[in-house]
């Protein structure tokens, strides 16, 4: 490992260092790194464990706690940037859809209006009342859905249409409103920090033409960064821990000291490293022996993002987002990578 002044040697490994490496922060889902050797920092993606150094030629080995605290510090970031956003959009959707249902009922108030005048004379008239009263409360609840099928039933009892204008204002609402639990769907997914579903609907709005915003791109890119940074811990930590059974049973005390001195430096955890090289020693010294030491398990990969650590089904919001969803993937469940 190459000292804090980047004095080592040619051909030894360099230790990377993130964070201090500049003040201005990596793009979403990389760590900026500089080497020891040479000082020159370098963009990796977060999960990089080593590169070589374009400059020195150095291998420089990734202070791995670093880039995770920085990728870390990058999803709180681009996700507070993307709330905003998405938060703009839900309350310029929802301005949409109150717009057009004041013009729907502006426009039912008038046809109920004439229908009340025509009651008397109308065909059916205890089916026009039923059709009459069965609007007036589909309209009330604001359910584009049922307020198409009481103007339905209007016209089959004999009710005189409204304008042509409310059959297209209602089709275009429909349009809005699914848009509009469409953005719903973006912010919950957003709020569990889950980079599945939030690639998900992504795709969704693109492929209806529609605007995403680079920063809810960017909380995805950072979400993934974050979690390739966390997994490139787990899995360090399972190389050291097989490396030091190594250096136990070949008894090479040189060997366990050397991975205590990394995996400081890496930031990671040396306690097992160093239980072992206590036992060993124990063992040279007519203690106990070092056969008998006990390596613990490799830590468990961390749950994909969104997904609970129990297993258990996550919370996708109200039922019609969830309904929204199922409608969106032809009623088929499931998560896009």
């Amino acid at each position: 490992l190459g000292s804090p002044n980047g004095a080592s040697g040619v051909g030894s490994p360099a230790l990377g260092t993130a964070g201090a490496a500049s003040d201005e922060a990596g793009e979403e889902g990389t760590a900026k790194i500089r080497c020891q050797k040479c000082s020159l920092v370098w963009k990796v993606y977060c999960g990089t464990t080593a590169f070589t150094c374009a400059s020195c030629g150095a291998k420089v080995m990734v202070a791995l706690s670093a880039v995770a605290a920085q990728a870390s510090s990058q999803v709180d970031r681009h996700l507070d940037a993307a709330r905003r956003e998405l938060q703009a959009i839900m309350e310029q959707q929802a301005a949409v859809v109150q717009g057009l249902w004041d013009s729907v009922e502006e426009e039912l108030s008038l046809a109920q209006a004439l229908w009340d005048s025509q009651a008397a004379t109308s065909r059916g008239s205890e089916a026009a009342a039923n059709a009459h009263a069965i609007l007036r409360e589909a309209t009330q609840a604001r359910d584009c859905a049922q307020v198409t099928e009481a103007l339905s039933h209007a016209a089959e009892a004999g009710l005189p249409p409204p304008s042509e204008e409310v059959g297209e204002t209602l089709a275009r609402l429909k349009q809005e409103e699914d848009l509009e639990v469409l953005w719903r769907c973006f912010m919950s997914a957003l709020e569990v920090e889950d980079a599945i579903d939030l690639e998900f609907w992504c795709g969704e709005a693109t492929a209806q033409e529609l605007f995403v915003p680079d920063a809810v791109r960017g909380a995805v890119r950072s979400l993934r960064g974050a979690e390739k940074a966390r997994l490139a811990e787990i899995e360090y930590a399972a190389q050291l821990n097989a490396r030091a059974q190594e250096a136990v049973q070949s008894g090479d005390q040189q060997a366990l000291e050397r991975l205590i001195k990394e995996a400081s430096a890496l930031g990671a955890d040396p306690s097992v490293v160093q239980a072992a090289l206590a036992s060993l020693q124990a063992g040279a010294n007519g203690g106990s022996s070092s056969s008998a030491f006990v390596f613990s398990a490799s830590p468990r990969p961390a749950a994909a993002a969104g997904s609970p650590p129990d297993g258990s089904p996550r919370d996708s919001g109200s039922e019609r987002e969830w309904q929204s969803r199922r409608a969106f993937t032809g009623g088929a469940e499931g998560d896009s990578a």
